[in-house]
This record gives structure tokens, sequence and C-alpha cells, in this order.
């Protein structure tokens, strides 16, 4: 949850207070109505009784505390980000019916184990990993979207974070002679130039076309 960003007119808005996220009554009663709305969505599907009105007008809802700063929650939630729930390097055997694979007990001082399952065991466990539809692992919009790197320079500057500028670097000179073959060893010649769409203004294929 960034403290910072863009207000409607490009301008650099920021929280009041750095040790206050949302209010927590207001968090509260948007559990409640989530709560209520998915209770019901099951009650009409799997025909359960009604729950009484007088409970939807109680002030309850989860226990909020705040715990640490975050970064225990980024170092586990940073593993997920942009890799799968578990590599290729850790699995190590696979066959028709089990799935061997290794894994690190945290519960005992990060001691590497090894697992053997189930195919289907292997599956289950897996898609426990999969979000849920309308979800996703890595932000589409925002000031955070990768190639906004210059709205971030622009929060950055206007909230006091240290910009980190390099050295200029001129661009490396091409090579004069062509790259020899890996082959034959002699030298190469580019004979057709593939641009990708945005540079050769080339449109993309109608529908019509993808189905012939």
């Amino acid at each position: 949850m960034p403290g910072a960003g863009l207000d409607p007119d490009g301008k650099v808005v920021t929280v009041k207070n750095p040790d206050f996220l949302v209010p927590q009554p207001a968090l509260r009663r948007a559990f409640r109505e989530r709560f209520r709305d998915g209770l019901a969505a099951l009650a009409a599907t799997h025909d359960l009784p009604a729950v009484d009105p007088a409970v939807w007008h109680k002030d309850w809802g989860v226990y909020l505390k705040a715990f640490g700063n975050g970064q225990a929650a980024i170092k586990y939630l940073g593993a997920y980000v942009c890799r799968t729930a578990i590599g290729d390097s850790r699995i190590l055997a696979a066959d028709d019916h089990s799935v061997t694979f290794r894994w690190i007990d945290r519960a005992k001082a990060n001691a590497r184990r090894t697992e053997t399952v189930a195919g289907t065991e292997f599956v289950r466990r897996y898609l426990l990993h999969v979000l849920p539809a309308g979800m996703r692992v890595i932000r589409y919009f925002g000031f955070c979207h990768p190639a906004a790197k210059t709205k971030r320079e622009h929060i950055a500057f206007h909230t006091g974070r240290p910009l980190f500028v390099g050295p200029f670097q001129p661009p490396a000179p091409k090579p004069a002679l062509p790259r020899p073959c890996p082959c034959c060893g002699k030298p190469m010649s580019v004979i057709f130039r593939l641009l990708p769409p945005w540079k050769s203004g080339r449109a993309p294929p109608s529908p019509a076309s993808r189905c012939a």
C-alpha cells in the first residue's frame, strides 16, 4: 500500500501520518458487508437457512493490529511476485505416479527436506498458489507499472526519496566487422530485418485473417 501517489492533476500527494494506513472502523464495516454478501450467495446456492438480519447491524469484524514494519511480508511475497510456486531445480524426480521435490523446513532452522507425494497431490498443492479470477500478481496500472519509471521518479523526488543518477555511459560502438558464423566461421551478412509492430507501423491481423 503506497503512502504517496499522483492526483488527477498530476500533483504528488502523500499521507498526513506515515503510521496511519486505513481507518479500522471503515475496514471492519467493509469486511462485514463482504462477508454478508458471500454468505447470502452461499445460502442461495446450497439451500442454507438465512441469517438473522440484526447481525449485520452490529459492530463486529476482524481483529486488526499493527505488527512489524512489513519487511518480513515483503521478503515472503517477493518470491511469488515474478516467479512460480516451485522451480524446476527443486523438483528432483517425477514419474507417472509420484513427484519428489526439495523444500525448506522453516520450523527447523531452515533445514532442507525431501518429500515424495502422489502426482495428484502435487498438482493440488501447486494449484493452491493460483490466484482467483480477477486478481493479478504484478500491478498493471498506476505508478507501479513497469513502464511508469518517470512517474515513480517524480513521486520519489517530491517525497524526499534519494534518486541515484549514475555516470553517463555512452552507447557502445557497433562492431565494424560482421559477426562470424558459429558453424563455419565466415562473416555473416544481414539479408532481412524483422521489426516489431510498433516500429513498422503494421496493424495487428484481423480475426478473419487469423482464422484463415
